[in-house]
């Protein structure tokens, strides 16, 4: 015995396939990695600011901290603080 078949209509339209140009689909694709490099530096300043932060109260911590650890925090700080102004011009600069 052969199987009943039949076409069933799909729910949804399949959607139209658009054909990109090799151009269009290069620009787009650097505009997306652009888009997540950006992205990736960001989130790379938010992790200093953040580290800054728990450097600055290890600074200030006082005598909780031994004196060359909170030396080190206080070096860091300054060179956080530097180095997230120097991404923070690049970044306004290529925006």
């Amino acid at each position: 015995m052969k199987p009943d078949l039949h076409v069933v209509a799909p729910d949804e339209p399949e959607p139209p396939i658009l054909m990109e140009t090799v151009g269009a689909k290069a620009r787009r694709l650097q505009a997306e990695a652009q888009a997540a490099a950006r992205k990736h530096v960001l989130e790379l300043m938010l992790s200093m600011s953040l580290a800054r932060e728990h450097a600055r109260e290890i600074a200030e911590g006082g005598d909780c901290y031994p004196a060359g650890i909170r030396s080190i925090a206080r070096c860091i700080v300054e060179d956080l603080e530097g180095r997230a102004a120097t991404l923070t011009a690049i970044v306004e600069r290529t925006s």
